[in-house]
């Protein structure tokens, strides 16, 4: 009985960790993703073509490498979207349409900022 107690706990406490673990992620992920775009978006301000090419570029590499870990517990739904958004993003910079290229990072930026409040535990996420 003692065991079975005590097996619980240890598996209660190893799912907290877990879930800590993807929140913090997450939140590190959203993060650097807020900073490279926000750059992005500061460069097609400026009408900088070459920045904002770079800044886009590193934002969709960021999120590459961050989206195989990202998928292991959220929604894949969600993060294809983003991906398709920041694909977007280069060529947009490119090109220079800088209406449509700054329409599409902020759309980005609220993307990633839902994703990240999705996963903090509150009481309208939990219900």
């Amino acid at each position: 009985m003692i065991k079975k107690g005590i097996a619980a706990v240890l598996l209660a406490l190893f799912l907290l960790g877990l879930s800590l673990t993807g929140l913090f992620y997450t939140n590190y992920t959203a993060d650097e993703m807020d900073r490279l775009l926000t750059e992005a978006l500061k460069a097609s301000q400026d009408q900088d073509r070459d920045k904002a090419v770079e800044f886009s570029e590193k934002a969709f590499e960021a999120w590459e490498r961050q989206h195989r870990y990202l998928c292991t517990y959220m929604s894949h739904t969600k993060l294809e979207t983003i991906d398709q958004s920041l694909a977007a993003l280069s060529p947009l910079a490119a090109y220079e349409t800088w209406d449509q290229f700054t329409a599409e990072c902020r759309r980005c930026l609220t993307m990633i900022h839902y994703l990240k409040d999705g996963e903090i535990p509150t009481l309208d996420n939990i219900l």
